[in-house]
């Protein structure tokens, strides 16, 4: 399975409509990762334009944060924040709720300023847009 990377959509001069952010989670855990693996696929078959950090992707902060390390958690906000302003995101969807609620409640405060979106309300606004077509049984097929 080949997700393109926003370094890849960079050097050939593009940038992606939406960065998928995996999260700690999405990459390490096994149940986790059938999540990763299945929105993956649908934004494939959506024909979405979309990318994900890959190795540039860091913890977003928020366990230091949680655990009141506050200068380790505006070390790694930072670090990221310069990494998604650099690359022009705009648009953020992930599946973690601890991302989805750092990225969109905490990061402006530090200059990350995006549209983040949790995957199930993407989802949703796809199949509203009719890009989503649910099938008898449960199973989707991507709009062609």
């Amino acid at each position: 399975m080949h997700v393109p990377t926003v370094a890849e959509m960079f050097t050939n001069g593009e940038t992606p409509e939406v960065l998928f952010w995996v999260g700690c989670a999405g990459s390490f855990d096994q149940r986790a990762q059938k999540i990763t693996r299945s929105f993956t696929k649908i934004l494939d078959a959506t024909k979405i334009k979309y990318a994900i950090l890959g190795k540039e992707e860091m913890c977003t902060g928020d366990p230091a944060r949680r655990a009141g390390n506050e200068f380790m958690f505006q070390m790694m906000a930072y670090q990221n924040i310069q990494i998604l302003n650099n690359y022009g995101i705009k648009k953020i969807v992930t599946a973690c709720p601890h991302c989805f609620n750092t990225i969109k409640n905490e990061y402006p405060e530090l200059g990350g300023n995006y549209e983040v979106i949790h995957h199930t309300t993407f989802l949703q606004q796809l199949i509203d847009e009719g890009k989503i077509k649910i099938a008898e049984g449960g199973t989707f097929k991507g709009k062609k």
